[in-house]
């Protein structure tokens, strides 16, 4: 399987989430030790208050997402580990966060870490697990509305390179990466998988006409990495 990722664009903005998380923290500590020793200048004391926790936060939401090891596309690279070298899978890189392009065609994976049992039923995706000795049922949210973003967003790159009417059919897949999660998409319109069934679903999957050759060779061509 070929892979395409923009790592420098990654790597930048891992280290901007340490930087952030940091300074920020040391902008809160400025605050606190101005309030200690100068109170009378409160609105000084405010804003670095609040500028503090805004990087702090930042910087964490920043390293969660790219600072981390392994990150949520190293995740899905090791889920689909093993297929042929006739797959290319793009993060980052087409609207939609994670597109793998091959036999089966466009196929758009939504990963999420939700635990537990996550299961259909009366049109309602739910997650059940236990909580001090007793099972806790949750609604989740409505998938459906990730999926249209993820695919209007493809769709948006993609006209880059291709006439409305050569707009290949975009499979939308839910991947579920908590190790500790059970999956159940019972009578969902919504393709629905634990990771480590991801690439056998994927093998399994019918063919169909994905990105033309030449196509994708310009889409590899302009990629920003």
């Amino acid at each position: 399987m070929k892979r395409y990722a923009p790592e420098r664009a990654i790597r930048r903005k891992g280290l901007a989430g340490k930087i952030l998380s940091f300074a920020g923290l040391g902008v809160l500590f400025a605050g606190f030790f101005i309030s200690l020793r100068l109170p009378e200048l409160s609105n000084l004391i405010l804003f670095t208050m609040v500028a503090g926790f805004f990087m702090s936060q930042t910087g964490v939401v920043l390293m969660n997402r790219w600072g981390r090891t392994p990150r949520i596309d190293q995740v899905i690279d090791r889920g689909l580990k093993g297929l042929g070298g006739e797959y290319t899978i793009f993060h980052y890189l087409l609207g939609a966060n994670h597109v793998l392009s091959g036999p089966p065609g466009v196929v758009v994976l939504l990963p999420y870490l939700t635990e537990g049992r996550i299961h259909y039923q009366d049109g309602q995706w739910w997650q059940t697990r236990k909580r001090w000795g007793r099972e806790r049922r949750k609604k989740l949210k409505q998938f459906q509305v990730d999926v249209d973003l993820e695919i209007r967003s493809l769709q948006k790159a993609l006209r880059r390179f291709m006439d409305e009417d050569q707009l290949p059919a975009i499979r939308p897949v839910l991947v579920f990466l908590h190790p500790e999660a059970t999956v159940d998409p019972g009578d969902s319109d919504l393709i629905a998988v634990h990771l480590k069934k991801l690439k056998s679903l994927v093998r399994k999957m019918p063919r169909q006409p994905g990105i033309p050759p030449q196509i994708l060779d310009q889409i590899i061509a302009n990629l920003r990495l």
